[in-house]
């Protein structure tokens, strides 16, 4: 079991092989050199076909109770612990804070030109929704619930390279910063972020086949 810690604070917990692969090789994703990157969520009223972050809905096999980001109940895997001291939601001013913050990276999410294309067909106010959920879940003391599908289920549709989940990841940084929020919140929140990386990228042979490039090949 891997767990974060910064100034005597356990900021998450990690039972994810791939996670502990990258912690032996000196990696954390609390360490902004890390290779690793990414975004989250919860359930929320409607339906939602496309996104980097969590859908708005739960998959017909997703217990109400909250959930870690593999999609396991929370008392295993990946999770906040109790011992972590504040409520992410009070911390960066409060629902309404929060909301507007939220909207205000998904304007940008669904505005860019490099990642914008996977929102096309997205709905806005429930991945707004789903990432509050999903961040309220996973991080600070009074968590809120998560019953959306797992991170990796939600994505493995998509063809999510490197780099457009480290725009994703810049942009998150970037709205963090703009709305002032506390450096050990938004240490913490990027560190969920990219602790995600691995779950939802497309790397080397697969990202080819996926994406079509194979039948360019000469070989085949």
């Amino acid at each position: 079991m891997a767990t974060g810690r910064r100034d005597g604070r356990v900021l998450w917990k990690c039972s994810d092989s791939s996670s502990r692969r990258a912690l032996g090789r000196g990696e954390s994703p609390l360490d902004g050199r890390s290779r690793v990157a990414g975004p989250g969520a919860a359930s929320a009223p409607r339906r939602s076909s496309h996104g980097l972050a969590l859908r708005g809905h739960a998959d017909d096999d997703a217990a109400p109770a909250r959930r870690n980001l593999t999609g396991t109940p929370a008392r295993s895997g990946w999770r906040s612990l109790m011992s972590t001291p504040w409520d992410v939601i009070e911390e960066v001013g409060g629902a309404e804070r929060m909301e507007a913050m939220m909207r205000a990276f998904y304007d940008r999410l669904f505005d860019d030109l490099m990642i914008g294309f996977f929102f096309m067909k997205s709905d806005k106010e429930a991945l707004i929704a789903s990432q509050i959920a999903f961040v309220h879940a996973h991080l600070g003391s009074r968590q809120g619930d998560y019953a959306g599908p797992p991170i990796r289920r939600a994505h493995q549709q998509m063809p999510i390279l490197v780099g457009h989940f480290d725009r994703r990841h810049q942009i998150l940084r970037e709205v963090l910063d703009a709305f002032s929020v506390p450096e050990h919140v938004k240490e913490a929140w990027l560190g969920l972020d990219r602790a995600m990386r691995d779950m939802v990228i497309r790397q080397g042979d697969q990202a080819r086949e996926e994406l079509g490039y194979a039948k360019f090949r000469p070989d085949r």
